[in-house]
């Protein structure tokens, strides 16, 4: 069985989307994961660039990270909220 590695762009901080493509890419991943904040930035009329980007580099999207304040039951709410629109 083939065991299949992908790479978050974590390293590379919320402004490093190109670069981070572009090098995990060049390192010979097929996969990528980005906080979900990457998809934000984009905005939804933007997405079809972000695919875009991702297909150009041979990289699949392969999860996205939502997270948030869980820890505060006062933004139980919104994480929810959050999180849902994202998945």
């Amino acid at each position: 069985m083939a065991l299949r590695i992908a790479c978050h762009g974590i390293t590379w901080g919320r402004d490093g989307f190109d670069t981070a493509t572009r090098e995990i890419a060049e390192m010979g991943f097929e996969g990528f994961e980005a906080f979900a904040f990457v998809v934000d930035d984009f905005d939804f009329d933007g997405l079809e660039e972000f695919r875009s980007v991702l297909h150009a580099r041979r990289l699949r999207l392969v999860a996205l990270y939502g997270g948030g304040e869980m820890h505060d039951s006062s933004r139980f709410e919104t994480v929810v909220a959050q999180n849902t629109r994202i998945a």
